[in-house]
């Protein structure tokens, strides 16, 4: 039987244990603590998707049993006015509980399972051989056929995977967290509240008060509550003071730190790493147990199968984020002056890597550290002139995802961290839709990044605050940023094509758009679906990811083999993802009675449709399609994050910003037949 070896007894090593339980593989956890870690950490606040990630384990009522609801958050202004309010679960409430009563119920639970926890284990050394073996501090080893790495912000997992892993930075916040039953502390039941100078507390059924605050400087400067009781003397408002200046039972602080930069390995052949041993942020107290779950449980099947882990499947964010109530204004000062930026000079038609202001947020728009951005065929139908150039100069880059770096004074729902993909598109503001009250959704006019405002391809890019959709933590931010375009509008095309389960189907053109028509009608019951490219390893991919059957749209019988596949009736729908006059043409005569052509693919091509009579009487349809809707990129991040829908071979290429020609020689020359090549600044 496969035995795993963990390292750290905290919640993403609690959660893995279990989860590798249920997957029929035995581990051992090794706790550096000699006992429970009773002290460690301040209280959380677990969200539904954390709930949600425990109830995939089965665990969600160990925690459950130890926690209160806290349905309900309130933002309160300096001077102590709730300026916003609301539920924070839309199916079930947020939970929230203490860092060691969490670590405590996981624990318990393993154990109930009949698992292992060693204490006073430090790990100091790993050898793989076959297997893994792995040495602590007390001389003592342990032999598994994995290892996980969740031992936190100090990982020796991380560095023994990557000598040259970034080590994590102080972030000049010290966080101060507290815990009280004074009844002079203003509280508000079932309900967070966050106060714009960098507090937030919630109070328990039973009338004690949870409370933290961000401090500049290090964990060496204390008396912590005479620190904060001076940084909040001149505020305007008396809530502040009256949580600090409470009679407190007890008080601790942490310096908080966190990884510069994504970590470019985070396992090896033996090794994986998960929690804040992959990914500490900054404004995260802690990370997910589904992410934990979803990589372990990867790396189990790995071995198991002798194949290859599976990406993390579901992300639950387990924090308090003290920092992100810090006032909007301050968050925005903290970017840098200047950034790095690909620029398109119309006039020339030459692109350059530029040093460029870093944007700042209007009222209403969000800041985002770009971590990925793609390259579409759509960029180059602009560099090329297919699609005329709406400015001067602009930045390309419209499949995009990342961090929220700085918000607007009027953005309530971002904070800086979130982990975000960015909707290709903002709403005019002019059309009749727009003066009406509409949606991003019903513009009649929406403006596309990277050719009516500035795109992705660099350190930072400005968005509106309503054209973001959050990113579990378990969803790799790679493929998040292939979300946008190259799935979602394949997602709306069948949308717009009203495909029903057991319609038939073909793609013309296998590229990063119909690959993904491929997969999501495969996922919508299509059936037969056939895919047509010229290229052969392009069209075993295909197959691959759905295809029924792969044609060569060359070959002068593939009109003839289409109407064998489906019994002389023809396509219901034909999805052209070229563009072309010819495979427009060609998708047209292969449709059946009521069928429908539904163009995608961009070129300068005149089509010609054929007699019209033909079509009349054949009641044939063609539609337009263009981008896709705010439902769809949502619907797609929670395709993704429950592993209904697999991106892990849409990622081709990782390049660094720098090296943008060569990722656009590569989609211009079909190199290695990218589904998406991506830039990471």
């Amino acid at each position: 039987m496969t035995h795993a070896l963990i390292i750290g007894g905290g919640i993403a090593g609690a959660s893995a244990a279990i989860a590798l339980g249920k997957a029929g593989v035995t581990s051992t956890v090794y706790e550096a603590y000699p006992t429970g870690g009773d002290d460690v950490g301040a209280f959380l606040l677990v969200m539904p998707n954390g709930i949600d990630a425990l109830r995939a384990i089965d665990a969600e009522q160990a925690v459950i049993d130890w926690s209160f609801p806290t349905p309900n958050v309130e933002y309160l202004d300096p001077a102590d006015t709730v300026y916003a309010s609301g539920p924070m679960g839309r199916t079930h409430a947020p939970r929230t509980l203490k860092r060691a009563d969490i670590y405590l119920a996981l624990q318990e639970e393993l154990l109930r399972r009949g698992g292992k926890i060693e204490h006073g284990k430090r790990l100091v050394s790993a050898e793989i051989t076959d297997r893994v073996v792995a040495t602590f501090a007390d001389g003592t080893t342990a032999e598994g056929d994995f290892l996980v790495g969740a031992d936190g912000v100090w990982s020796t997992t991380r560095n023994l995977i990557d000598p040259d892993a970034p080590q994590p930075r102080a972030t000049g916040l010290t966080l101060v967290y507290g815990y009280s039953r004074d009844p002079s502390i203003p509280t508000v039941p079932e309900t967070c509240r966050l106060v714009a100078c960098g507090l937030v507390y919630v109070t328990s059924p039973d009338n004690e008060t949870f409370w933290g605050a961000g401090l500049p400087g290090g964990e060496s400067e204390v008396p912590w509550l005479k620190a904060l009781a001076a940084q909040f003397a001149d505020a305007p408002g008396e809530v502040p003071r009256r949580v600090v200046g409470a009679e407190q039972e007890k008080v601790q602080a942490t310096e908080i730190h966190h990884l510069p930069e994504q970590l470019p390995r985070w396992h090896n052949e033996r090794m994986v790493l998960v929690g804040d041993a992959a990914h500490l942020s900054a404004t995260t107290d802690s990370r997910s147990t589904g992410e934990a779950a979803g990589r372990v449980r990867g790396q189990a099947g790995a071995h198991a199968r002798g194949g290859r882990g599976q990406r993390p499947t579901r992300g639950a964010g387990l924090a308090v984020r003290a920092r992100n109530s810090l006032e909007r204004g301050r968050q925005a000062m903290s970017l840098p002056e200047t950034m790095r930026a690909v620029r398109f000079h119309a006039e020339s038609g030459k692109l350059s890597l530029e040093t460029v202001p870093v944007p700042r947020p209007g009222p209403r728009e969000v800041v985002v550290k770009v971590a990925a951005c793609g390259i579409c065929h759509s960029d180059l139908s602009q560099f090329d002139g297919y699609i005329p150039a709406q400015l001067p100069s602009i930045t390309p880059g419209h499949e995009a995802s990342g961090t929220v770096a700085a918000v607007g004074s009027d953005v309530r729902h971002w904070q800086v961290g979130d982990r975000v993909v960015i909707a290709a598109g903002r709403a005019c503001g002019d059309c009749r839709s727009c003066l009406f009250g509409g949606t991003i959704d019903d513009c009649e006019a929406l403006e596309v990044m990277a050719f009516a405002y500035d795109g992705a391809w660099a350190e930072y890019v400005v968005t509106p605050g309503v054209s973001l959709i959050s990113v579990p933590d378990g969803v790799p931010m790679e493929q998040a940023a292939v979300l946008a375009d190259a799935v979602s509008t394949p997602y709306g095309a069948i949308e717009t094509a009203d495909l029903r389960m057991a319609d038939s189907v073909a793609v013309w053109g296998l590229g990063g758009i119909g690959t993904h028509l491929v997969q999501l009608a495969r996922l919508a019951g299509a059936s037969p679906i056939i895919g047509l490219d010229p290229v052969p390893g392009v069209r075993e991919r295909a197959l691959s990811l759905g295809a029924d059957f792969a044609l060569d749209p060359l070959d002068p019988d593939t009109p003839k083999r289409i109407m064998e596949i489906t019994d002389g009736r023809g396509l219901r729908v034909a999805f052209d993802c070229v563009g072309r006059a010819s495979t427009i043409a060609q998708a047209n005569g292969a449709l059946g009675l009521r069928g429908k052509v539904v163009l995608v693919g961009i070129s300068a091509d005149t089509i010609d449709l054929g007699r019209e009579g033909v079509f009349l009487g054949r009641r044939h349809a063609v539609i337009g399609h263009l981008g896709y809707k705010m439902k769809h990129l949502a619907d797609l991040v929670e395709l993704v994050s429950r592993g209904r829908l697999d991106l892990s071979a849409s990622v081709s290429a990782v390049l660094p910003l720098e090296e943008f020609e060569e990722g656009i020689r590569r989609l211009r020359e079909h190199d290695g037949n990218p589904v998406r090549i991506l830039l990471r600044p």
